[in-house]
């Protein structure tokens, strides 16, 4: 069992892949990987020990047209990145998180104003903090983190679109939702309107647990139990991402695709007990 934070280290082995997909001309998705205590630079492949500052991981998919998607996405993976390396730490890390997203929308939602011909872009937002054993995931449309413990997969977030709001309501069945015509329709987004609702979540992490994040050119093509053969089959978390697009490819790739595979290691995470993920993690409340 830890003592202290400072004693043990904790460690994360991650990689993130883009890929444009089969029928589209642009793509309109972007990434971030970045171990914020050393300079916060975006990468695809990393293998770092968790600073003060933490490591950050994000997946967004811009909307509204190639040009004003790829712009929507790129603006809002840098200003959460640029927004967290600027705190200076006050509020609690959740509340970090919080503010770098709505800076993201602001962020976008101005450029929007600025440029008319880019009307009605935006783009969805998933992001991963992970800081002192704990991931807070910031949710913003319908892009997703999965955690990967022992033979469980589970769903952290939960989609901002119109067939989970009618599977909440009971009136659809999950297998009714998942080809639904209007699947893709989404009811929040960055840079949409001035202000944004974030869903905040935290998630304490165990010693070996995966986070697996993607936009739904991946979760629309392949069932959560095949992401957790395929990481848990894979050689590298490198190998895991570009497994996962070749899959979703192969089955039709008629949206951009993106994915972030990051486990998680060291003396500084508890073990997992292996039991199934459900409860693991919290709804955090909204800011007052």
């Amino acid at each position: 069992m830890k003592t202290t934070k400072e004693k043990f280290e904790i460690s994360i082995s991650a990689a993130g892949l883009t890929d444009i997909g089969i029928t589209r001309v642009a793509n309109e998705d972007a990434l971030l990987l970045a171990d914020l205590s050393a300079g916060g630079q975006n990468v695809d492949v990393a293998t770092m020990t968790l600073g003060e500052q933490g490591a950050l991981l994000a997946v967004a998919d811009g909307m509204g047209g190639s040009a004003s998607g790829e712009i929507a996405s790129a603006l809002a993976i840098a200003a959460v990145r640029e927004a967290l390396m600027n705190d200076n730490g006050d509020r609690a890390s959740s509340e970090q998180l919080r503010r770098a997203v709505e800076l993201a929308n602001a962020r976008v939602w101005e450029y929007a104003q600025r440029n008319p011909e880019m009307d009605g872009m935006g783009a969805t937002l998933t992001a991963a903090l992970a800081r002192d054993g704990i991931a807070y995931l910031a949710q913003v449309g319908d892009s997703r983190a999965y955690l990967i413990r022992g033979q469980s997969i589970e769903q952290i977030t939960k989609d901002q679109s119109l067939t989970q709001k009618m599977l909440d309501s009971g009136l659809l069945s999950p297998e009714e939702a998942a080809r639904h015509p209007y699947r893709t329709v989404i009811l929040q987004a960055l840079g949409v309107k001035p202000e944004i609702n974030v869903t905040l979540t935290a998630l304490t992490l165990c010693r070996d647990d995966c986070l697996l994040l993607c936009s739904d050119g991946l979760s629309n093509a392949v069932t959560p139990a095949e992401m957790r053969r395929v990481v848990d089959e894979a050689e590298s978390p490198a190998y895991a991402c570009h497994w996962l697009i070749e899959l979703a490819n192969a089955r039709g790739g008629d949206d951009n695709i993106t994915v972030i595979v990051a486990h998680f290691a060291g003396a500084g995470l508890y073990e997992s007990d292996a039991r199934a993920t459900t409860g693991s993690f919290n709804l955090l409340p909204k800011a007052a």
